[in-house]
């Protein structure tokens, strides 16, 4: 019960008869967004509720019921006498509110101390159907003069004031009334004051046409004689001004009767109009058969032609069927090998899942035997056998000359002054720069080696060429030295693999550049057959048109179903080619005979058990040299910069992994059914993770120079802060040793990341007033270092709006000590300033004299250098961060970031 010292602010009055739907409509009042209310429950019925209302323990719910029933208006004025508050409102058994419908009509009315009433939008469908069948809305303004013709007001659609009510005569439901008696008193109360209209739907008024009251079916005999007991009503309380608005209102309904005829009157001409082109195409149609009979004779004769070519061709049939018995003999031979591969398959995967047993075992050795006593206190030792080991091998004997070509290069970079600042840091870091500096300088190379190669034709002249394969190729070979394959239209190829290949490429909006390539894949040549199929995530433009024109098979998925695996994998499904070629929508493929050069490379190098083969990619004119470096560094760290090269399983470490496993989907080739087996998993980096999966089977995969297609991009800095930030987690999710460096200071972070960035804005600026003719060497690290860090405007506006919000919130964490924050400042500016190093390398071997156009390009570069070197450290943190209690600040600020920099990459 409510408290009666603090009455609530309205009452909610609801006549019950124990309907199923009781429940859901006062659930739909205690959900409101006002909760100041008293809800009146009156029960109609002299049975008991019987559980209508389990489950309802609300102390604003009082139930009002003497076992006696109650007719419909008495109920009503039942409800009336328990009501309480300044306000009251209606509401059936089987209606609904929706949650603001009670906070919009209090305000309405407290806004309108004249309004005797507010009333809002009402809502009405079937509740006898699935989904929901919306019959019509209540949401118009209301009259005195509209309100004689027609009740436009569910019950629950006005809120009224007690006060106006319990004027002086009171006003009552009519309990001669058996219908219409929500009607009668909506004009009682408009006698008495205004109507307000709240515009908006906010509540449901639900009506089940099988058992509904047959008050609105205008051919029933009850609703005839309830109507004219509500007129009788009705005529007592009109007035002269009542009847003169009565014709007024008649006068309008007349005037948009006139105008209803006139549109029935164009809609008769339109159909009269259509008429008379039917008549035309019916003409057209007897022309159509004529010319159909014509075609019949020709067809005729066209049949007696082919028949005798039938009888022609019998020989060949029968020839026909000696191949077939031949194929079905070998199919069988194949099925049977089939079988015996299975089988040591399955032996091979109880074998390894044996080794993984094993070896998890003696992992958990060694944990146990690193935690002992014993291990600690042998560490001495073993550290005098480590530098036994290292005198005994001669590594020792490498250290001066590496600790000197690392002095120089960092006196190169940074400056004797900056050498100086940063051999601090390298001292705390000893340890890793101990392994590096006792390395050969040979063994730091890429793993594959491969220096330029010789031209196939140039190693035939010379007599070093390999012996020819059957297609006159060289015969297979990797390693260093080996000869380039020339690509086949410069070798002029021109006989035809017996082999279907589907290309499979995932759209979205793919525009001009996406028809391009499918012209170009159609022009083909040197194979049996190409199939397109293209899956398609949502496209706004014409791209699927573009793609059924071409004769592609289409796919269509939504957005929401997208991931780089998923649609890939789904392509791969539907395709039937003998091998799969997967593709992006902005590759081109170079010359006619491509996908032949692809497809024979790949035959080819089979019997070395080379199972799928990848293109490397030629940027395109338009490409930003960010993208030129990033491939050439990524193409030279996989030794195929310049020639082809084959990866296979060289051990698990992430190095050997990610150089001897890499497949691109920009282009790649694999056989159909060894792609079904293993398919591609994840959100990202699918393909390298494929890749991996293969070589670590057994199998071999090709990085290809000898053929490739053109592809690139230009970004924005902002997208090279958010794909550096998720490469850096996924490499060390997905492996297990890829060390990362740690955060000791959020605040000293945010410290070198603003003052980095404030020089690279000033040098940005500097950069335009410098004539070209300084040259290259406007990137070397030491004119960033003389700098002032005054202010950040770097010229992209989502980078600088993301830099801004870290400054903004450095304060909000602890600096352990003023040492950690002046080393973690320094951390990143080193880490910026190698990348900006790398840079100013890779351009000095690519580039001539500086113009306008490259002094943009070395601003745009250095911008993404930036950003690129800003995701990797907050990739950083949150690594370090991850595994602390959500309740710590730190953890919930780069959790953030996290959520926001992952998104759409």
């Amino acid at each position: 019960m409510q408290d009666r010292l603090n009455p609530p602010r309205l009452s909610v009055l609801i006549r019950t008869v124990g309907r199923a739907t009781l429940a859901e409509a006062l659930q739909s009042v205690l959900a409101q967004s006002m909760q100041d209310f008293a809800i009146k429950v009156v029960v109609a019925v002299a049975a008991p509720l019987d559980g209508a209302m389990a489950g309802l323990d609300d102390p604003r719910v009082e139930v009002i019921h003497d076992g006696s029933a109650l007719p419909r208006s008495a109920a009503a004025n039942r409800a009336l006498n328990a009501a309480v508050g300044e306000f009251a409102l209606f509401l059936d058994d089987d209606d609904l509110l929706l949650p603001d419908h009670l906070q919009r009509l209090v305000r309405a009315l407290e806004g309108s101390a004249d309004a005797v009433a507010a009333h809002a939008g009402v809502r009405c469908e079937r509740s006898d159907t699935h989904p929901a069948q919306v019959l019509q809305v209540f949401d118009g303004d209301v009259s005195w003069a509209k309100m004689q013709l027609e009740n436009r007001l569910p019950i629950h659609a006005v809120l009224f004031r007690r006060a106006a009510v319990q004027r002086q005569p009171p006003a009552r439901f009519n309990e001669q009334l058996e219908q219409f008696e929500d009607w009668d008193f909506w004009l009682q109360l408009m006698a008495r004051g205004s109507f307000i209209r709240v515009p908006g739907v906010s509540a449901v008024y639900r009506l089940d046409v099988q058992r509904g009251s047959g008050h609105s079916d205008r051919s029933n005999a009850a609703r005839r004689a309830a109507l004219e007991r509500f007129a009788a009503v009705q005529l007592r309380r009109w007035s002269a001004a009542d009847g003169a608005d009565l014709v007024e209102q008649r006068a309008e309904l007349v005037a948009r009767q006139h105008q209803i005829d006139q549109e029935l009157d164009q809609a008769r001409r339109s159909i009269n109009e259509l008429q008379s082109i039917r008549v035309g195409l019916g003409a057209q149609l007897q022309q159509a058969n004529r010319d159909r009979l014509e075609l019949e004779s020709a067809r005729l004769a066209l049949s007696q032609a082919l028949n005798q070519s039938l009888t022609e061709s019998e020989q060949l049939q029968q020839q026909l069927s000696d191949h077939r018995d031949e194929l079905g003999r070998l199919q069988s031979a194949r099925t049977e090998l089939l079988s015996q591969m299975l089988a040591q398959g399955h032996a091979i995967d109880a074998l390894r899942a044996d080794m993984l047993a094993q070896a998890a075992l003696h992992g958990q050795a060694m944990d146990a035997l690193r935690a002992s006593t014993s291990w600690r206190l042998t560490r001495p030792l073993r550290w005098a056998g480590d530098l036994w080991r290292a005198l005994r091998e001669g590594r020792l004997q490498r250290l001066p000359r590496n600790l000197l070509l690392a002095l120089q290069s960092q006196q190169r970079r940074h400056g004797w002054a900056g050498m100086v600042t940063r051999l601090p840091a390298h001292l705390r870091r000893w340890r890793q720069h101990w392994r590096s500096l006792t390395v050969p300088v040979a063994a730091q190379v890429q793993p594959f080696g491969n220096a330029p190669p010789r031209p196939l034709r140039q190693a035939r002249e010379s007599g070093s060429a390999t012996a020819p394969d059957r297609h006159g190729g060289p015969a297979p070979s990797a390693g260093l030295g080996a000869p380039i394959r020339l690509h086949p239209e410069i070798e002029g190829s021109s006989e035809c693999l017996e082999h279907s290949v589907s290309v499979v490429i995932p759209t979205l909006n793919g525009g001009l550049e996406f028809e391009q390539l499918l012209r170009k894949l159609r022009q083909q040549r040197g194979l049996r057959e190409i199939e397109i199929v293209v899956v398609d995530s949502g496209s706004s433009d014409a791209t699927v048109a573009v793609a059924r024109a071409a004769g592609a098979q289409v796919i269509q998925i939504s957005q929401a179903e997208f991931s780089h695996s998923h649609a890939r994998n789904l392509g791969a499904q539907a395709s039937s080619g003998d091998y799969l070629v997967f593709m992006v929508q902005d590759a081109y493929p170079i010359g006619q005979l491509w996908l032949y050069g692809l497809l024979r490379w790949l035959r080819d190098h089979r019997e070395q058990g080379v199972v799928a083969a990848s293109c490397a990619e030629y940027c395109r004119s338009d490409s930003d040299l960010m993208y030129d470096s990033m491939v050439n560094t990524h193409y030279r760290f996989l030794g195929c910069l310049e020639a082809d090269r084959i990866g296979q399983h060289a051990g698990d470490d992430h190095m050997a992994l990610r150089s001897m496993g890499q497949l691109s989907d920009v282009a790649c080739m694999i056989g159909r059914g060894l792609f079904l087996q293993h398919r591609y998993r994840g959100d990202y980096a699918e393909d390298l993770d494929l890749g991996m999966r293969l070589i670590q089977l057994g199998h071999r995969v090709a990085m290809l120079a000898s053929v490739k297609v053109i592809h690139s991009h230009n970004r924005s800095a902002y997208y090279y802060l958010k794909r550096s930030f998720v490469d850096v987690i996924f490499l060390v999710s997905l492996f297990k040793d890829f060390g990362f460096a740690r955060c000791a200071s959020v605040a000293g972070l945010i410290t070198g990341v603003q003052r980095t960035a404030a020089r690279t804005s000033n040098w940005l600026q500097a950069l335009q007033a410098l004539a070209p003719i300084h040259g290259l060497d406007v990137l070397a690290p030491r004119r960033f270092s003389a700098l002032p860090a005054d202010r950040v405007a770097l010229g992209d506006a989502a980078l600088d709006g993301f830099i801004a919000d870290l400054v903004a919130q450095r304060g909000d964490f602890a600096v352990a000590t003023a040492t950690e924050l002046a080393n973690e400042a320094r951390q990143f500016d080193d880490a910026f300033l190698a990348r900006v190093d790398h840079l100013h390398q890779f351009a000095r071997t690519v580039y001539g004299p500086v113009d306008e156009r490259l002094q943009s390009e070395l601003a745009g570069a250095v911008r993404k250098t930036l950003a690129a070197t800003l995701g990797a450290a907050l990739a950083y943190v949150w690594l370090d961060r991850r595994d602390r209690p959500s309740t710590d600040l730190e953890r919930q600020w780069i959790d953030r970031i996290f959520t926001t920099l992952k998104a759409g990459v």
